[in-house]
């Protein structure tokens, strides 16, 4: 027999008028990553789907196991059908598979469980990870033309300085040239001796701000940063305001209690500031107070979002409040999404229009002088 535990084991056993004996703890490694949003979305469908059909869970992960589904998705609901089979909760089997379904989702198949409505659960598990994926698939699409010409530019410059400008070099050797010049001669230089050496010191660069920005005390003063940042910075608090009342609708309408709601929608907020400031919150929702008076100090996001919960209060329809408040901050998102890609093309081709003439002029004011000595000689 198998058992999460060993209490769990020995109840079991007990059950059926026997006795534990021995036995022997196996540890079993489960690094899996986390499943993303579109992979989620689909599962949680597709078990809603068979569950609200009168299929039973086990009967429903051995379907989905079968399906032409995503290699992970199908690995995951293999695992959970090997536990639950068991014996094991289907939200513990999933607190077994390490970091591959989070913990929003299973805080609900807990509050499901309890109540007996595991395919509403589902359901309404399935809305929320398709708007959460709608959402980062518009801000990954409205990024993607700023990073192509990006990735453009530093394309152009390389070339630029690896093939184009050695060829202009040997007219220079024997005049004084300008600084501008000397500047853009010494870059090219370096990048076709020490090419290979500046790559891995860049490489290294990055990887060395990675690490340093993910220590505790740098990441939240970098996401304090962030949301400073004129335009960049309300952008951010509109998708996070979005993302935490999505997630605290979901988990109010699921009956999680209101404390244990704020708790796991305050860890599902990807900025280390915001999440700080939430102790506050949770520690005044604690002592008694409503959960719109204590989020009106919180100036991390965006104040509608305390005057709409003030209204879901007053009314008793708080989890469609909120609900509501999302849907009004994703549509905001994305028009600030559009007013942002607007202004960051434009700039980014001056940047690269600006570095491409400054190339161009340390190439022709040399060039220029040299005409303007033979004229004064000749």
């Amino acid at each position: 027999m198998h058992a999460p535990a060993p209490e769990q084991l020995r109840a079991a056993l007990r059950s059926r008028d026997l006795y534990l004996i021995r036995y022997r703890e196996q540890i079993v490694s489960r690094s899996r990553k986390r499943l993303g949003c579109r992979a989620l979305s689909e599962f949680c469908m597709e078990m809603s789907t068979l569950l609200g059909s009168g299929v039973t869970v086990t009967k429903a992960l051995t379907i989905l196991s079968s399906r032409n589904i995503a290699p992970s998705l199908r690995k995951a609901a293999q695992d959970l059908l090997t536990e639950i089979k068991h014996g094991v909760p289907m939200s513990e089997a999933m607190e077994q598979q390490g970091a591959a379904f989070p913990p929003f989702l299973i805080a609900l198949l807990k509050a499901g469980e309890e109540s007996g409505t595991l395919d509403r659960v589902f359901t309404r598990l399935a809305e929320h990870y398709e708007k959460e994926y709608r959402l980062l698939s518009n801000v990954r699409g409205a990024m993607a033309y700023p990073m192509l010409l990006l990735g453009l530019l530093m394309g152009v410059m390389i070339g630029l300085f690896t093939f184009v400008l050695p060829k202009f070099f040997p007219l220079f050797e024997d005049g004084d040239l300008p600084l501008i010049t000397r500047i853009v001669m010494d870059l090219s230089n370096a990048f076709r001796e020490h090419g290979l050496f500046l790559l891995v010191v860049f490489a290294a660069a990055i990887a060395l701000c990675v690490y340093i920005s993910h220590l505790r005390a740098i990441r939240l003063r970098l996401d304090q940063c962030k949301l400073k940042i004129p335009f960049v910075g309300n952008l951010l608090r509109i998708i996070y305001t979005a993302q935490f009342a999505r997630t605290l609708a979901t988990l109010y309408a699921s009956g999680v209690s209101i404390l244990h709601a704020l708790r796991i929608s305050r860890d599902t907020i990807p900025n280390a500031a915001i999440r700080a400031s939430f102790d506050r919150v949770i520690h005044r929702v604690r002592a008694g107070n409503p959960l719109s008076a204590a989020l009106e100090e919180n100036a991390m996001l965006d104040p509608k979002l305390a005057q709409t919960i003030s209204v879901g209060e007053e009314s008793g329809r708080l989890d469609e409040m909120l609900r509501a408040t999302a849907d009004a901050f994703d549509y905001e998102s994305q028009k600030t999404l559009k007013k942002l890609v607007t202004m960051i093309e434009p700039v980014m081709i001056i940047i690269m229009a600006a570095l491409v003439l400054v190339v161009i002029g340390a190439v022709m004011l040399p060039i220029y002088e040299m005409y303007d000595t033979i004229e004064t000689r000749y």
